[in-house]
């Protein structure tokens, strides 16, 4: 709906996720985090949001940018979002990655998730047995 207040909003907080998820780059530090809410100070209410519609869209790189700056400012409500992620088991996500983030943001109700992708990971990694057929 062109011209109304709620596409007004819409695009301003799309912009606002895209000119965040252009500033955050690999591991972010509290400082960097905090001078990127600075700038942007809807970031803290909004990130975890981000990252459901990242996720919804399938767009993990910008899952794991916004994933990284929400551990940073630790965003409430980010372990629940990672573990429901975790869970999905998404070949395109570096889980290892959750797995530090939920342990940086010491979620400690993500102990069941973390185990299924430890299970999930040992099936993954675990050596063939068996002699290959020439």
């Amino acid at each position: 709906m062109e011209g109304t207040p709620e596409s007004a909003s819409f695009l301003s907080a799309k912009g606002a996720v895209d000119a965040v998820d252009a500033l955050v780059e690999g591991f972010v530090t509290e400082q960097r985090a905090q001078s990127i809410a600075a700038e942007y100070p809807e970031v803290a209410e909004s990130v975890v949001a981000w990252i459901r519609e990242a996720a919804c869209a399938r767009h993990w790189p910008r899952v794991e940018r916004l994933a990284n700056l929400a551990a940073a400012l630790q965003a409430p409500g980010l372990g629940e979002t990672l573990r429901e992620i975790l869970d999905a088991d998404v070949p395109e996500i570096n889980n290892e990655d959750l797995v530090d983030i939920l342990g940086q943001i010491r979620a400690t109700d993500a102990a069941a998730s973390l185990y299924r992708a430890a299970e999930r990971s040992v099936q993954v990694d675990a050596p063939r047995t068996g002699c290959a057929r020439r």
